[in-house]
């Protein structure tokens, strides 16, 4: 497994919101092409999106939307 340094996983979740905002592209669309722009293997980004409960919960509702997943029940406000 790699270590990212701290400035790596601290600065993860905005790399990737910036890339979605600047690309019109989905999470999982701007984490794989995150992970080809410094040539890292997608296993490895996973406890950075573990570690980051927004970002965790944004990937699986777009993942259950894709029907990547089984739809999570969720209480409507």
């Amino acid at each position: 497994m790699i270590n990212f340094p701290g400035s790596e996983e601290t600065t993860f979740y905005l790399d990737i919101e910036n890339h979605m905002a600047n690309s019109n592209t989905t999470i999982m669309e701007a984490v794989i092409e995150w992970c080809e722009r410094r040539n890292i293997e997608i296993e490895y980004v996973a406890s950075l999106i573990a570690a980051n409960p927004a970002l965790k919960a944004k990937l699986q509702v777009e993942a259950e939307e894709l029907n990547f997943l089984k739809r999570s029940k969720r209480v409507q406000i």
